[in-house]
């Protein structure tokens, strides 16, 4: 969720909301140079530690923040496929949410 979250705040190019994702990052554990890690390999488009669904969820989440015009069937299906219908719905959801945000 939160990756998503940051995929969104970096495509606006919004370094405040990146520091909240960053903070939220280090309540739920993860150490500064862990986070350090993520969030310089998301900045680089480096999305090699992610699964397939994972990765298919950041790519949506920066379709829509960037070229929402284009989300099609395909995209929503993709996301069906890795995450269910229930999961995928709270995907899109909060991915738009995010822009409004």
């Amino acid at each position: 969720g939160y990756c998503v979250f940051w995929i969104v705040t970096n495509a606006m190019h919004c370094p405040y909301c990146m520091g909240h994702v960053e903070m939220v990052w280090e309540v739920t554990g993860l150490g500064r140079d862990e986070i350090a890690a993520r969030s310089a390999a998301l900045a680089r488009g480096d999305m090699s530690g992610f699964s397939k669904a994972e990765r298919d969820a950041l790519q949506f989440a920066r379709k829509i923040t960037l070229t929402p015009a284009e989300i099609n069937r395909e995209d929503c299906d993709r996301l069906r496929a890795g995450f269910g219908e229930e999961r995928a719905f709270y995907l899109v959801l909060n991915s738009s949410r995010y822009n409004y945000m």
